[in-house]
């Protein structure tokens, strides 16, 4: 179940990092909803991985910057 819901995650997030270099934008800003805190530490791993400089800033909700 979080295996399936992470990958989802991934495949929005790829969406919209392509939507936006389509664009010829080098950030995008995602809220993200899930308390989760090895599903968030999963999606900024992966990122940070993948090359992707991130700020996750936590607050009533947390705000995920991805830039590249």
């Amino acid at each position: 179940m979080v295996e399936n819901l992470i990958v989802n995650q991934k495949r929005k997030i790829l969406d919209h990092i392509n939507y936006a270099k389509e664009r010829n934008l080098n950030k995008i800003s995602a809220l993200i909803v899930c308390d989760n805190e090895e599903i968030q530490k999963e999606l900024l791993t992966w990122l940070i991985f993948h090359g992707y400089k991130v700020s996750l800033t936590k607050d009533e909700v947390s705000v995920l910057v991805i830039e590249w």
